[in-house]
């Protein structure tokens, strides 16, 4: 039945799935946990839904690599992938890097890492929550700027924050603290594999 209801869609169509499934059954349960609920459970979601976002991420990779997708093919996994990472993944990992626990820190940067986007965690909490709202905030769209102007000054306006902030942060505690540029390292490594597995 799955298969007629979504078609040929993979890991990817069932992740998709049983996302509308967890959405229905929040909306169908009404109010929102009493306080005396443990919170754990919900902590878990994260945990589920981070591999689950990397395991589609990998295997769109994949099959966009294969030389008989066809173009309008590629331009909708394209399209699906980075919809999904970027709405849900940043949602997921933007929830974790706010977390306390080392753990979940770390779940969170292993989400960026797969949005390629490692810098926020550093932009975000020490830039963003700083400045937010102010000219200093490059994360905060000014009056009347349209999404592209505030996309193409948001994103390397958010390194350039992070980078900021770890120069001040390592002066203090040495070069090898700044995690800019542990970030980069992962980078270049993630997409020298990425190379190497998919050309």
């Amino acid at each position: 039945m799955l298969h007629s209801v979504l078609g040929p869609t993979g890991p990817f169509g069932t992740i998709a799935l049983l996302a509308l499934i967890g959405a229905e059954a929040i909306l169908l349960r009404g109010a929102p946990p009493a306080p005396k609920q443990s919170p754990r459970l919900f902590r878990l979601l994260p945990f589920a839904y981070v591999p689950l976002q990397l395991v589609a991420i990998v295997w769109a990779m994949n099959k966009a690599a294969r030389p008989q997708m066809p173009p309008v093919g590629f331009l909708a996994l394209l399209f699906s992938i980075g919809v999904t990472t970027g709405v849900f993944g940043m949602l997921t990992a933007h929830e974790l890097v706010h977390s306390k626990k080392r753990g979940e820190k770390i779940l969170g940067a292993i989400m960026l890492t797969g949005m390629c986007y490692r810098h926020f965690r550093v932009a975000h909490i020490y830039g963003h929550h700083r400045h937010a709202g102010t000219r200093d905030d490059p994360s905060t769209a000014r009056a009347g700027e349209g999404f592209y102007a505030f996309l193409w000054r948001t994103v390397p306006g958010q390194v350039v924050d992070a980078w900021r902030h770890e120069q001040r942060r390592s002066a203090m505690r040495g070069i090898l603290a700044n995690r800019v540029y542990g970030d980069l390292a992962i980078m270049s490594a993630n997409l020298i594999a990425i190379f190497v597995l998919w050309g």
